[in-house]
């Protein structure tokens, strides 16, 4: 990624000709002659060009770089969510450690719609010499059901009496593989490996074990510290029907809260969304800073070409025309770097999408049009703002004092 960014900026200078004789191309139909001539004079010193670009180029690599992983990001959840949390809904406590009621699961399964039911319950476990791990505990009969974690080594249908299954992550510091029995108050034999997005109401903890199973592990004085019930409805069910008669189970507990597929998706995302608002709104501080080189920029080209200027305007060249073009230049800048930092920033994403994927929590390359779309209409609105002071100094000469000048 660094020597992708380098290397683009490195062939600045080159880039500057083909691609501004490009935007005329598209530009020449509406603006006619200024957005020739402004192509003209971008191309006139493609270093100073290149380099007024790259702060652009710089800053939109870094927000397209991460809005594009934060798109792909919430595609990888979406999909690992529907792929592994095969449950309707989710109850959760409002309080951590207040636990739900414990014929909460018996008495939503009578709902009228309803297919499954599970507890599911995350605790402290202790498995002998390999020390104390955060656990969770289904009924056996669960998985499958309600909840189909990505099994990577060993068979995960169901769990029973003395087996556990541990995930990637435990399986990697502890050494723990398929058939291997853990000492702790009860042999547990391992079973399975598996690796699960981390979901709220449906997390997978460290290992897994059958319900009836977590007493024998949990350390004396120990409690459970998350709790849910996982809701499948039958395939015939009309969830819009069902959703109001669960409501109504659970309002003799206030605590209870239930959320959809839909809704543990919007949780999961909220956090990215804050970083991404966060990291645009310092990026904007960096575009205004770019913008205020091309505006430098353009000044120092204004004064350089003040004769030419005015033989333009002696030649039959308007006000207008020249102000238009001072604009262009400044639009064609600004979309030289857009494009540039664009560019890098969707293949570091590209890049990123290759090594940070897992089978558990995918990270899909998905390119959001429109928040790309937003970055470059906001480099060709502000491009035209940019160049105001200059444009305005251009126009303002008197044609005569401007032709004596040196």
């Amino acid at each position: 990624m660094v020597a992708l960014l380098v290397a683009a900026l490195a062939a600045g200078p080159l880039l500057v000709g083909p691609v501004v004789r490009a935007f005329a191309a598209v530009f020449a139909p509406m603006l006619g002659q200024p957005a020739k001539l402004a192509a003209l004079n971008a191309d006139r010193n493609p270093k100073r060009t290149a380099a007024t670009a790259a702060a652009l180029t710089i800053g939109l690599a870094v927000v397209s770089l991460v809005t594009t992983m934060t798109a792909g990001i919430e595609a990888g959840q979406s999909r690992g969510v529907d792929q592994q949390l095969t449950a309707d809904f989710t109850i959760t406590s409002a309080v951590s450690n207040r636990p739900l009621p414990d014929n909460l699961a018996a008495t939503l399964a009578t709902v009228p719609g309803v297919e499954a039911t599970a507890r599911r319950v995350s605790f402290s476990g202790d498995l002998g010499s390999y020390g104390g791990y955060g656990l969770s505990a289904v009924q056996g009969d669960a998985l499958g059901k309600v909840l189909r974690p990505v099994v990577l080594s060993g068979k995960l249908d169901r769990l029973g009496a003395g087996e556990i299954a541990v995930s990637k992550q435990l399986a990697t510091e502890t050494g723990l593989k398929v058939g291997d029995t853990v000492p702790a108050k009860v042999p547990l034999h391992v079973v399975a490996v598996y690796d699960s997005v981390n979901a709220p109401g449906a997390d997978l903890g460290l290992a897994l074990v059958d319900l009836a199973q977590q007493p024998a592990i949990t350390p004396e004085g120990a409690a459970s510290y998350d709790e849910s019930v996982l809701v499948k409805l039958a395939s015939t069910a009309d969830v819009n029907r069902v959703r109001p008669q669960i409501e109504r189970a659970l309002s003799g507990d206030p605590l209870a809260q239930l959320n959809s597929i839909a809704d543990i998706k919007a949780q999961l995302s909220e956090p990215l969304q804050g970083t991404l608002d966060l990291l645009w709104a310092l990026t904007a501080l960096a575009v205004l800073i770019a913008f205020a080189g091309i505006a430098n920029t353009l000044s120092l080209s204004v004064l350089e070409r003040t004769r030419e200027s005015a033989l333009l305007r002696a030649l039959g060249l308007t006000r207008g025309g020249l102000g238009a073009t001072v604009m262009t230049e400044s639009v064609f800048v600004a979309l030289l770097g857009a494009v540039c930092g664009l560019g890098v920033g969707i293949v570091s994403a590209w890049l990123l999408t290759r090594v940070a994927s897992t089978d558990a929590e995918p990270v899909l390359f998905t390119l959001p049009w429109d928040r790309l779309g937003v970055l470059i209409g906001a480099a060709v609105l502000a491009a035209p703002l940019a160049a105001l002071i200059p444009a305005r100094r251009a126009t303002k000469e008197s044609l005569s004092a401007a032709m004596t000048e040196q």
